[in-house]
């Protein structure tokens, strides 16, 4: 007989309430799926050969899944809802449909730990993946995936969340121990494929602020380090600077400058090497010669006009002088923001 999908609360993994203590003295309804477990509960068991049924509501000590007072499994053979109480009944996890398939027979989801969300405020089950692909998931919750699993982003070791709205559409978010992040998505039984929300990394933006949000760096030149900004390494490597050349890197210094696009071949800016420095310069060009009064030619006085120096070709009125208007640089107008590179 296949073994039944389990819920492994082992003796050394806790389940935790939102005040991020042990959960002692819970309540665990389990029942069917997209109903509240409370009121429609289903048949689960102590044991995989389903001849020692668990009565429902199960009980927590000290956050431990207890029998009779000593940690226990707790088996089940169908998909289901969950919901978890505290010992003063206030609702610390609840999952619309856990789905049971044959792959969760085959012992590889089967350790089920739980993992306090603090930005949920809920607790919520964590299955250890060390087999089969990680498109063969079918429950919803937290997922960790070994090496030996198939279909990772990237062969990335990392944490999904799954969500599944039905049997055909779900949608996984993959984020890999490399801090890179992935999301997939099922429609109408067939995955989409790996896309990648990490892609930014290397992109510099502008920000109407003085200090960088998280996860950007200044872009302000300063060697940082190559292991703890590993993925902005692998994409800028030492374009900007080598840093110390072996443990740092540089990072684009965009402060006090104008970003040009890259010609690329285009040869309006030729020969320009990728990510260097361009210093100021103004291109040859003429000013017409404007007079206000008597303009005197070799041959002779032009009043009003503007000639040449010898006084045959004039060709306009002499209009007042260009105003004066020169500074330390060439400029347009323009705002001062914070340029940031993703990391």
């Amino acid at each position: 007989m296949p073994s039944l999908l389990k819920i492994n609360i082992l003796p050394f993994e806790l389940i935790v309430g939102s005040d991020g203590r042990p959960l002692d003295g819970g309540f665990i309804y389990i029942g069917e799926p997209f109903k509240d477990p409370e009121q429609y509960p289903i048949q689960v068991y102590w044991d995989d050969d389903k001849t020692i049924p668990a009565l429902q509501p199960i009980r927590t000590l000290n956050g431990f899944v207890t029998r009779n007072g000593t940690s226990a499994r707790i088996y089940i053979e169908q998909s289901y809802s969950i919901k978890i109480l505290s010992a003063n009944r206030v609702k610390q996890f609840y999952a619309a449909e856990v789905v049971y398939d044959a792959f969760a027979t085959q012992g590889d989801i089967l350790d089920l730990k739980n993992v306090y969300l603090p930005s949920f405020g809920l607790t919520a089950f964590n299955g250890k993946v060390t087999s089969g692909s990680v498109l063969d998931v079918r429950g919803n919750g937290l997922y960790n995936f070994s090496t030996l699993v198939n279909d990772r982003p990237n062969n990335a070791v990392g944490q999904a969340f799954v969500n599944f709205t039905d049997n055909d559409n779900a949608t996984i978010f993959y984020g890999a121990d490399d801090k890179s992040v992935y999301f997939n998505t099922k429609i109408n039984g067939v995955w989409n494929g790996w896309v990648s929300l990490s892609e930014t990394t290397g992109q510099v933006a502008a920000f109407a602020m003085q200090t960088a949000p998280n996860g950007w760096l200044p872009a302000d030149g300063a060697a940082v380090s190559r292991a703890t900004y590993a993925n902005l390494f692998a994409r800028i490597g030492t374009t900007y600077g080598a840093g110390d050349g072996s443990t740092t890197f540089n990072v684009p210094d965009a402060r006090g400058e104008f970003v040009r696009g890259w010609d690329g071949g285009k040869g309006i800016d030729a020969n320009r090497a990728f990510g260097s420095w361009q210093d100021q310069d103004v291109q040859p060009h003429n000013h017409p010669a404007w007079y206000s009064g008597l303009l005197m030619g070799e041959y002779g006085p032009y009043n009003n006009y503007v000639g040449s120096a010898y006084g045959g070709n004039s060709t306009a009125n002499v209009l007042p002088p260009v105003p004066k208007n020169t500074g330390t640089e060439t400029r347009p107008r323009n705002i001062a923001l914070l340029y940031c590179i993703k990391y």
